[in-house]
């Protein structure tokens, strides 16, 4: 590496100046020392820190940082002469620079001992989520107006205001003069051809859409075109790089792969249903029947889950640990680069061919792997099918509690239940669980909190 290069890293970056100051004279054998400059994103989880500069102790040097995340920093000098400070470890310069933000650490060289101050904020930067904040204020004050509106309607406050500026005749029909409106004719002699037998029509019971369900839909449609156009440029409004969950994760179960995961949820479902009761059948009590009318599509379901953790932890991939979960590259101290997605990744591999899988993973920008993987590979389609057939389970929620206090109990213990169990898989952690939340997966542990939503909503 030259001398005071520069590493530009992708994403929302800042500035960081640092600079190698020293108080003492500047020798020939001074000269020959250079400090090393390592960073890596925590966001690369287990990665060992990354080579970024190498520069000498009296020049100064601006690098490049990424800012969505908390930043790994550490110097150290190439010299085995001269000793390196605790102050100069990651422990000390590790930190979450701010966006736009311009900092300096400054490094002395004393005797034998190089020690480092900082990172420092030189600069004032503004809030970069303020359009954040711009939105979602915008969207409080349409709801106000919106809920004020209509207790404005319903009150009647409009024909209340009317009366009191004299418009009485606007909304009060026998103001009217009768020379105005001319006489009324008879209206026992009036023929219509509407009912002209006069025999009542048969009323058909009105449908109704599920409102909370249409919401949904189109909250869920907004959000997927927002990310699909960049999102900002906010990273919690892209995918996440490997572990954990974003607001673009959430949007994945209500649009994708549902054509076929459908087909098969549908056709499970239209083969095993229990058959509708009919207007004799004693009602029944079981508070549970929403689940137990339907038990072999419970069976096929968690074979589904058992046969996606038997390959994901028991098949045998060549190069890689049994079990292994990782995204590879970086991860694990580059113990097992060319492992991205486990089972997951090599099934799609041997099935696909790696010419016709997705080249461009969203862990490829953190943990530099170089092998492609598709995120939404074959053996995710199983889970897939799991959330599908959730999607299924509300709806027969809807079907078998008719009463609107039941349906409501209904979705909310479900909702909350999955979100503990998958919260226990997890640990409630982004990266420390039994089962961590891996979105490029699939995990039937993630797919619970993605199906807590709409049971929430």
């Amino acid at each position: 590496m030259a001398a005071c290069s520069f590493k530009n890293l992708t994403g929302r970056i800042l500035s960081i100046y640092v600079l190698f100051l020293s108080p003492l004279l500047v020798s020939s054998v001074m000269q020959t020392n250079y400090l090393l400059v390592s960073t890596i994103t925590e966001e690369c989880y287990t990665c060992d820190l990354q080579p970024t500069v190498v520069v000498n102790y009296s020049s100064s040097c601006t690098i490049l940082l990424d800012s969505r995340w908390s930043m790994r920093v550490a110097i150290k000098g190439l010299n085995p002469a001269y000793s390196t400070s605790s102050s100069c470890s990651e422990f000390n310069l590790t930190t979450h620079f701010k966006e736009y933000g311009e900092y300096n650490i400054y490094v002395e060289l004393m005797k034998d001992k190089i020690k480092c101050k900082g990172p420092i904020l030189m600069n004032a930067p503004a809030d970069s989520n303020i359009p954040i904040y711009i939105m979602l204020g915008g969207f409080v004050f349409a709801a106000a107006v919106f809920v004020l509106g209509i207790k404005f309607y319903r009150g009647h406050l409009c024909s209340k205001l009317l009366m009191q500026s004299g418009n009485e005749h606007l909304i009060d029909p026998s103001s009217y003069a009768s020379q105005d409106l001319g006489s009324s004719p008879d209206l026992g002699t009036m023929q219509t051809n509407i009912n002209p037998t006069g025999t009542p029509e048969s009323k058909k019971p009105k449908k109704e859409r599920l409102k909370s369900l249409d919401t949904f839909r189109g909250i869920s449609i907004v959000i997927m075109i927002f990310c699909n156009y960049g999102g900002g440029k906010y990273w919690f409004i892209k995918h996440s790089k490997w572990n954990g969950l974003t607001v673009a994760d959430l949007v994945f179960p209500c649009i994708q792969r549902f054509a076929g995961t459908y087909l098969i949820t549908a056709t499970l479902h239209m083969f095993f249903a229990k058959l509708e009761d009919g207007p004799n059948t004693p009602v029944r009590t079981n508070p549970v029947r929403d689940i137990t009318d339907y038990p072999l599509e419970w069976i096929i379901n968690f074979l589904f889950i058992g046969i996606y953790y038997i390959l994901m932890f028991g098949l045998d991939v060549p190069g890689c640990p049994k079990g292994y979960l990782g995204p590879g590259g970086l991860s694990e101290n580059s113990s097992h680069f060319n492992c991205t997605g486990g089972a997951s990744g090599y099934i799609d591999r041997q099935f696909f061919g790696l010419d016709h899988i997705y080249q461009n993973p969203t862990s490829k920008e953190i943990y530099k792997n170089t092998i492609a993987y598709d995120p939404e590979g074959l053996l995710g389609t199983l889970t897939s099918c799991v959330i599908c057939f959730l999607g299924l389970q509300a709806g027969k929620i809807f079907m078998t509690f008719k009463n609107r206090q039941q349906r409501v109990k209904r979705l909310l213990i479900w909702g909350f239940a999955l979100c503990l169990i998958a919260g226990i898989l997890c640990k409630f952690s982004k990266n420390e669980g039994w089962i961590r939340s891996i979105k490029t997966y699939g995990q039937c542990h993630l797919y619970s909190v993605l199906e807590d939503l709409p049971l929430f909503y």
